[in-house]
């Protein structure tokens, strides 16, 4: 997954939250939690819903799934953003950065802009390293 909506607060009922939503979350957590990553525990509770399964590598597929996700969902989205306990939720994009690499420019269209801010939503762009090499070439 490329893009996920990630939505989560300190005092948030998760379960509550999940039982009256009507998308089917990719991941879930509980604050209290130990994280299967890292071993640490979880300081709040959330869960990520995939709003596009697009390669790190497509950025504007990741935009056009992720407006088309708002749109279809947007009364749902709206609903989750403002749930009771939510601190954050928040539109966060995978992107690849390779080596080597001075910049890398990731425009966001108005449109995507606009609604996620009429649905409460932050916008995220997180940057990973990745290396042009395949198994393949090993």
């Amino acid at each position: 997954m490329s893009c996920i909506l990630r939505i989560g607060g300190t005092s948030l009922e998760i379960d509550a939250l999940l039982s009256s939503c009507s998308l089917t979350p990719d991941a879930q957590w509980r604050r209290g939690e130990v994280r299967t990553v890292g071993r640490k525990v979880c300081s709040t509770s959330g869960a990520h819903f995939v709003a596009s399964n697009a390669d790190f590598d497509a950025f504007d597929i990741q935009v056009a799934d992720a407006t088309a996700f708002l749109c279809e969902h947007s009364a749902e989205l709206r609903r989750l953003a403002a749930f009771d306990g939510v601190d954050s939720a928040t539109l966060d994009f995978a992107v690849s950065i390779y080596e080597n690499t001075m910049v890398r420019s990731c425009a966001l269209s108005p449109e995507l802009v606009r609604l996620a801010a009429d649905l409460g939503l932050g916008l995220e762009l997180t940057f990973y390293a990745c290396s042009h090499e395949t198994e393949e070439d090993d």
